[in-house]
């Protein structure tokens, strides 16, 4: 697979950067709250056909998780492809073009693509994401 950016390290670095500074020192461990990093990329990287993973920290065996606390999106655009989502008020999300930069900032590191020829696609592409960030806690 592709991946010349070393998302996986560069997505737990940025991650832990805004968990650890939600407090400064010696405040209570339990003022700490969930941090969600949400990555679209313009490339795919993950060995399976999802266009949106998720992951959270969890034990190996029993998938216990250790806490909630972690929540990282994974949106690989050039699978869209291959699954046309189905969006209310619209026939489809469309990736059938090149996405292109964007200037919207997501969590202010990283530009979000947006569709050339379909403002509403990244509308409805929040949309999902926000469904699945509540339905998953």
């Amino acid at each position: 697979m592709f991946n010349p950016y070393q998302m996986e390290k560069r997505t737990l670095f940025y991650w832990s950067n805004m968990y650890h500074h939600q407090i400064n020192e010696g405040a209570n461990y339990g003022e700490l709250k969930k941090c969600v990093t949400i990555n679209i990329l313009n490339y795919s990287c993950l060995p399976n056909d999802r266009y949106h993973n998720v992951f959270h920290l969890r034990e190996d065996h029993t998938l216990i998780p250790l806490i909630d606390d972690i929540e990282v999106h994974v949106m690989e655009l050039p699978k869209l492809e291959q699954h046309p989502i189905p969006v209310e008020g619209r026939q489809t999300f469309c990736f059938s073009c090149r996405p292109k930069p964007a200037s919207i900032r997501f969590f202010g590191y990283r530009p979000a693509f947006v569709h050339p020829h379909a403002s509403g696609c990244f509308q409805g592409l929040l949309t999902s994401i926000t469904t699945a960030l509540g339905s998953s806690g």
